[in-house]
């Protein structure tokens, strides 16, 4: 019953056991990275949150001039497109950064993630990445060196 609603236990003991199947079906994740906001330095987001509430006036400028007091009551005013807003930024860095053409950490073939919030309700993420042909590398350490040092 609970098991769609996120932050209830059977809604991560559901994803724990999906985890668990993608480790069966693809070996152990080759990266795992967390990526944590900074949503009191977001200039797109205060401006969409000023937009959203008939302020159509706030800009660069003002955003300059914006005190971190000020910065945290539009975070606390709306936590759910503060938590929006992550996800939509995670979603389109993974898109086009981690597995944009350039394939930055390698060609990704499957990833998870998953969302959390410290305790003041900054959201993070976690995330466990898949990426193609690295079992070659795990069998000949030399190779993987040298082409970690050819990507840097």
């Amino acid at each position: 019953l609970l098991g769609d609603i996120r932050s209830s236990a059977p809604y991560w003991e559901r994803f724990k056991l999906e985890i668990f199947s993608y480790i069966r079906q693809f070996g152990m994740p080759t990266w795992f990275l967390t990526l944590s906001s900074d949503e009191l330095e977001w200039l797109d987001f205060h401006m969409v949150f000023h937009k959203r509430n008939g302020n159509d006036d706030f800009n660069e400028e003002a955003f300059k001039n914006y005190k971190k007091n000020e910065k945290l009551k539009n975070l606390h005013n709306d936590p759910v497109f503060a938590a929006e807003h992550f996800e939509r930024r995670l979603n389109s860095f993974i898109k086009y950064v981690l597995k944009s053409n350039f394939h930055p950490l390698g060609k990704i073939n499957q990833y998870i993630s998953k969302i959390e919030f410290h305790l003041r309700g900054s959201p993070h993420a976690h995330l466990e990445l898949w990426v193609k042909d690295t079992q070659m590398f795990a069998s000949n350490p030399s190779r993987f060196e040298k082409k970690i040092i050819e990507f840097f």
